[in-house]
């Protein structure tokens, strides 16, 4: 269930401007977040759905100077 959840955080950091902006590059910052809004996720399920959206979506600029990730 935890990727399903990080995979849910990644499109509502497309949708949420405010999400967008408390997000920092910090990945223990991101899974603190992620689990604020009541998901589920490790660093690995949020490493493994970004490089899914990004295989996706190779413009994606969501997260894509997060350091570790």
């Amino acid at each position: 269930m935890s990727i399903e959840h990080a995979r849910q955080f990644i499109q509502n950091l497309h949708t949420d401007e405010v999400l967008r902006k408390r997000v920092t590059f910090h990945k223990e910052d991101i899974v603190s977040i992620v689990k604020e809004k009541g998901l589920t996720v490790t660093a690995e399920d949020v490493r493994t759905a970004l490089n899914e959206h990004w295989t996706a979506n190779p413009n994606s600029h969501v997260l894509s100077e997060t350091p570790g990730f």
